[in-house]
């Protein structure tokens, strides 16, 4: 099984030639902000429903976001405004058997 690390050195190392499409790009962008488990730019957020932690320069939420209105929102309901950072959530703990 390939480690977080090994992942995200073999994105890192991969030689793009010519323009990739946006989406290409994002799907990218993406796949290594998350595996690197840091703040990311808003902008490489995973926009397909799943949950991650923003910041918005006062507070962070966990928040997915809501195709139909294009923003984000908490589980409840409300809209996040304005986030400039993402994060994935950390996995959940294991449990002992």
């Amino acid at each position: 099984m390939t480690t977080r690390k090994e992942a995200l050195e073999w994105f890192n190392g991969q030689i793009v030639s010519g323009a990739l499409h946006d989406m290409q790009q994002r799907y990218i962008n993406t796949i290594r902000a998350a595996l690197s488990e840091e703040w990311a730019d808003i902008s490489t957020a995973p926009r397909d429903g799943t949950r991650v932690l923003i910041w918005n320069g006062f507070g962070q939420a966990v928040v997915s976001w809501d195709c139909v209105y294009d923003n984000w929102r908490v589980s409840a309901g409300a809209i996040v405004r304005n986030p400039t950072h993402w994060m994935p959530l950390p996995r959940p703990p294991e449990t002992k058997e």
